[in-house]
């Protein structure tokens, strides 16, 4: 009898192990599904090409400064400066020959120093920089001396990064630049860290298979995907390349033009985008918004102190939005968009809220308003449930939309 009990107590101990072990993993699942990115960096990236004028320094600091300030305060400001670009087979760094008189295969200089004075405000104002090179045939650890022999001694230098889709591109790789190896990008990795053992490498291209195969320390995977049709597709694809090379860190550029079509549409593009890529990914390092549509959404006179707005970008349609909590009780927020047509001048702005039979029982706005996106919040405390309507008007612009009172 003894013994049975015995056993039976054994039973249930195993039972309870058992239990336990499935409560803590289906924790750990539910745990990890929830789990999102925490991000380092998030700027813009920079190069000569992308831009119809080079912004000024004033412009440099406070639009990476906007960008992070998307995603909290423990973002740092960050920018991916390409200095180094692809030309006739090579690559043209953009200040002078340090050696005059010395020539290096497939690298050529510019007249005079077109980063320095960039890099000395980034290093006062606490922006993360990225020194990036388009290499072609040239020598990558050469290119890698040049540039950090160059500027290195700047504080806010976090590492080099190597454009592959420019790295010995040639019809035998179909024009998308050759694969990097492990011995290559252990090589690139080593050679940096002589000027700084914290510096990192970044390897940037659109297809997983021209990185780095198993390599995975000290190295930072860059997606520049584009032309998607809607942003579930590239939010699919960015997340297929988070995956590939976890637990490394990745970063994503976005805002190409080729994009616009459904991200001009967004409230606020560079946080809707990147919000939506650190949901459903847990390595994400850097978000990169690129410079070609840059002035769309930081003007060439962008400053974050003048002017008011909700949102980080001045909207370009009228727009608004479903309020939310609805029902609610007592109170809810309904947010609106005025368009840059009356960024000059304001323009006189209404927003009421009617009873179903059409009365009006409430005047949210009426005054002039610049463009901006901006929030109203509504407390109907007197107001019997039921169904109302509110209505923006501006211009000639009209917009109606159903709240409900639910007491």
């Amino acid at each position: 009898m003894v013994s049975l009990k015995i056993k039976m107590a054994h039973n249930v101990i195993v039972k309870l192990n058992l239990l336990f072990a499935f409560l803590l993993f289906a924790y750990q699942s539910v745990d990890a599904q929830n789990q999102t990115s925490v991000l380092q960096r998030a700027g813009l990236r920079s190069s000569s090409y992308g831009f119809s004028s080079f912004p000024d320094s004033a412009w440099w600091n406070n639009a990476p400064k906007d960008m992070a300030a998307n995603f909290g305060d423990s973002t740092a400001p960050a920018v991916i400066w390409i200095l180094g670009y692809s030309a006739d087979g090579g690559c043209h760094l953009s200040f002078p020959n340090p050696t005059p008189g010395t020539s290096y295969s497939k690298i050529t200089f510019s007249g005079r120093d077109k980063n320095e004075k960039y890099l000395t405000d980034f290093d006062s104002n606490n922006v993360k920089v990225w020194l990036q090179v388009e290499p072609g045939f040239a020598d990558v650890s050469t290119l890698i001396d040049l540039v950090l022999s160059k500027y290195g001694h700047h504080k806010c230098v976090i590492g080099f990064g190597v454009d592959v889709e420019w790295y010995k591109t040639s019809s035998d790789n179909n024009n998308e630049g050759e694969a990097v190896t492990d011995d290559e990008a252990i090589s690139w990795s080593n050679e940096i860290k002589t000027y700084n053992s914290n510096y990192l490498l970044f390897t940037k291209h659109w297809l997983i298979s021209k990185m780095p195969p198993t390599f995975r320390s000290d190295i930072v995977f860059i997606d520049d995907s584009q032309i998607f049709d809607k942003m579930e597709d590239m939010i699919n694809e960015f997340v297929d390349w988070a995956n590939a090379f976890a637990p490394a860190k990745v970063g994503f550029q976005y805002g190409y033009e080729s994009d616009k079509k459904w991200w001009k549409n967004l409230s606020n593009p560079p946080k809707d985008i990147g919000d939506a890529i650190l949901k459903r990914t847990t390595n994400t390092a850097g978000l990169y918004w690129v410079d070609f549509t840059a002035y769309d959404i930081w003007p060439k006179d962008f400053n974050p102190t003048s002017i008011k707005r909700v949102g980080k970008i001045i909207p370009k349609r009228f727009l608004l939005k479903q309020n939310f909590p609805n029902p609610f009780n007592p109170t809810t927020t309904i947010k609106y968009t005025i368009p840059n047509v009356a960024a000059d001048f304001s323009r006189r702005i209404t927003l009421k809220v009617y009873d179903i039979l059409g009365k009006e029982v409430s005047t949210l706005v009426n005054k002039n308003q610049a463009a901006g996106t901006y929030t109203v919040h509504f407390d109907a405390t007197g107001l019997r449930s039921g169904v109302y309507y509110y209505r923006l008007r501006a211009m000639n612009f009209t917009a109606t939309k159903k709240l409900i009172i639910l007491k």
